[in-house]
């Protein structure tokens, strides 16, 4: 929906503005829009040693759950099309280190096909796309 701007008319009171009733929809509809943005992340476990990141991953919180070691992988947008600006979580809630990799072409952190690994059990980062296949970490990484 976007921004709906309220008519507040060519003078106070001329009756060219939106009516009162109009301009509190409008308030009304970009508050739910702007809360909508904010609901509860939903939550994909995985319990496997691999996995590759996918579209329907955006905005959820990746677990991974494994006494073994955990590779996880950012697509190239060649093969996942994520849009810019797209963000997930992953969090390891087991013992095994996940390491989260750029794919070939992709970049994380500032290195091309380069790979962080979350610190620890219980320490989540998030990945965000500011620019076709260059992503951020933030978080602790080991």
């Amino acid at each position: 929906m976007g921004r709906q701007l309220i008519s507040l008319g060519t003078s106070a009171n001329d009756g060219t503005g939106d009516s009162l009733r109009s301009g509190g929809d409008k308030i009304n509809d970009m508050t739910d829009e702007l809360y909508s943005q904010f609901a509860l992340m939903p939550v994909n476990a995985q319990t496997g040693t691999v996995y590759i990141f996918g579209l329907t991953d955006m905005g959820v919180g990746v677990t991974f759950e494994n006494a073994s070691p955990i590779s996880a992988t950012i697509p190239a947008h060649a093969d996942v099309p994520f849009p810019i600006g797209a963000i997930f979580a992953a969090a390891g809630i087991g013992a095994g280190a996940v390491t989260v990799t750029g794919d070939t072409g992709v970049t994380v952190n500032g290195s091309s096909g380069g790979s962080v690994v979350l610190d620890g059990s219980m320490k989540p980062a998030a990945f965000w796309q500011f620019e076709i296949d260059t992503w951020m970490g933030f978080g602790k990484f080991a």
